[in-house]
């Protein structure tokens, strides 16, 4: 039974994920196919195997076979519901971020009947089968002929490739050699010119969860889910190239505080689940440099600031007030992580700092966030469609009263593009980049523009505090978004990305390509020049990320 139920699951993996990614790739179909069958192929090896060996192997050798088909499942479900796949370093995570009130009785009856058929299987005697010896001959050869069977044939193959694959193939925890790093050398020369300095009263920014272009018809996308939203940023300063660093929260909220990507290196990656954010080390805290201008640091988020110990980091940032959940009342705590509602976050934030000034404020929510669980009346729903209208209206609400004052500077920005799939609009449009891509605008001092230049989440601060300080500096790899009058473009974009971690999308000067993380080979992949040392950059970042703080 349990070989039947592999057989089911890999026919409709390659029904409902080929005609997803068919227009990506004509091959979908074949890649996904001939890739998992290679797990197949293993597991009816081992399971005709455990006919010729004494029953304590033979069941050891059936359990592995249960365990390939779970994981198989476990990876099905990770692509469908998160656009990512089963990294066995994330396991950890994805245990603590499970959310039990999910679990129904038809989920927990087909579990409880899983691990029955699996005991079953493991524990059954031996019955009489064939041919055993040409039954492994025979899946030898399938097995053998998928292994040799290349997937990269498009920017989906990540999700082609089968799990051991995509787990033998990672590199990025590869170190740099002693040698290596004691004669690596990589120096940026950023330019600056003086500007006229400006002083927000407030600069309040809005990190809003999963928001991507295909929710905002001004963002390009085929959805209406943001129209309040979408109005709010036609009227001011409204950014239609902007990309996030990362795929994860945590990616975004370091690359905009730090002004650096989060590139994976060793075990030192914060999603892997067993560190947490406050082992990923950094240069600068945005934080602590608009502390020392003058500004009052507050980081105020709707979810639990224990998870992945967020509260550390946010120590480690020189944050002077830090509030999560725990500020909020217990019988308002129903929604993932422990959080509040937006409508329930967002009138805290407005009580905190109406009429006040000097204040840099960092605001998250988690309404958004997948399953998108939204409030309705006294009954929670949901629905990713209502999610986000349902936040549209809550966050264009405080933005709406907190610009009536319009020495306040506010930022709204996506922390990632939703997990979900891409688009064959987004696809067309941005290529490679497409999970990338993300919302964000600025509503400040009446101003309106639509800013064409190309930006990133690491550009965000550094062009605050340097529009501050009165100057502008920018270098290859971070731009300038003030003064809006002339911004500066990002010439290179970073994204690390979570469906296949050992590489980093880049964009440098209009040209797309990967970068393999692999030690000292880290490398471009394929024939695309390194024109602006974007390899040596992501080097720089890696190796000093053991050393600094």
């Amino acid at each position: 039974m349990i070989l039947i139920i592999f057989v089911l699951t890999y026919l409709v993996k390659i029904v409902f994920l080929g005609s997803l990614l068919f227009h990506d790739d004509s091959n979908s179909y074949l890649n996904i196919a001939v890739s998992d069958s290679v797990i197949l192929s293993l597991s009816f090896i081992l399971f005709y195997l455990s006919f010729l060996l004494n029953v304590y192997l033979s069941r050891f050798v059936k359990g592995i076979v249960v365990a390939l088909l779970l994981f198989y499942l476990l990876d099905f479900g990770l692509i469908y519901a998160f656009n990512t796949r089963l990294y066995f370093y994330d396991v950890h995570k994805f245990w603590r971020e499970l959310d039990f009130s999910l679990f129904n009785v038809e989920i927990f009856i087909f579990v409880l009947l899983f691990f029955l058929l699996s005991f079953i299987f493991v524990f059954k005697s031996h019955y009489q089968i064939d041919n055993i010896k040409k039954r492994i001959v025979l899946f030898l050869f399938f097995f053998i002929l998928g292994c040799r069977y290349n997937v990269d044939s498009s920017v989906r193959s990540p999700f082609f490739k089968n799990y051991l694959l995509v787990n033998i193939n990672m590199t990025y925890n590869k170190a740099y050699t002693e040698g290596f790093q004691s004669s690596f050398r990589f120096v940026r020369t950023p330019l600056c010119f003086p500007e006229e300095p400006i002083k927000p009263k407030n600069i309040i920014i809005f990190v809003f969860e999963s928001w991507s272009n295909y929710h905002s018809l001004f963002y390009g996308g085929n959805n209406n889910w943001t129209p309040e939203l979408d109005m709010i940023a036609n009227q001011n300063i409204a950014f239609r190239q902007f990309y996030s660093n990362g795929f994860s929260t945590e990616s975004g909220l370091y690359a905009l505080l730090t002004g650096a990507p989060v590139i994976p290196y060793k075990d030192k990656y914060g999603t892997n689940g067993a560190l947490g954010l406050s082992s990923i080390k950094f240069d600068k805290s945005y934080p602590e440099i608009l502390s020392e201008l003058g500004y009052q640091t507050t980081f105020i988020t709707s979810g639990d600031l224990s998870f992945l110990q967020k509260r550390d980091w946010l120590k480690l940032l020189h944050f002077q007030n830090i509030i999560g959940n725990e500020s909020f009342d217990k019988e308002e705590r129903r929604f993932p992580f422990s959080s509040v509602s937006d409508e329930v976050l967002y009138k805290k934030v407005y009580s905190l700092f109406e009429n006040s000034s000097g204040h840099f404020v960092v605001v998250e929510n988690v309404n958004t966030h997948q399953p998108f669980y939204y409030p309705e009346g006294d009954e929670i729903k949901r629905s990713e469609e209502f999610a986000f209208r349902y936040a549209d209206r809550q966050l264009s609400g405080i933005v709406k009263k907190l610009s009536r004052d319009s020495d306040n500077m506010i930022v709204v920005m996506s922390d990632h593009r939703a997990m979900t799939p891409i688009t064959p609009k987004e696809q067309s449009e941005s290529g490679r980049l497409s999970v990338s891509r993300v919302p964000m605008f600025i509503v400040w001092n009446k101003k309106q523009a639509v800013i064409g230049n190309i930006f990133q989440q690491t550009d965000v601060l550094p062009g605050i505090t340097n529009a501050i300080k009165g100057r502008q500096c920018y270098d290859p790899y971070q731009g300038a978004i003030f003064p809006i009058s002339h911004p500066v473009s990002s010439r290179c974009v970073f994204h690390a990305r979570g469906d296949e971690r050992s590489k980093v999308s880049a964009m440098c000067d209009g040209q797309p390509f990967d970068i393999v993380l692999d030690g000292d080979d880290t490398r471009i992949s394929g024939n695309q020049k390194d024109t602006l040392n974007s390899v040596g950059y992501i080097n720089a970042i890696r190796i000093h990320s053991q050393n600094r703080h």
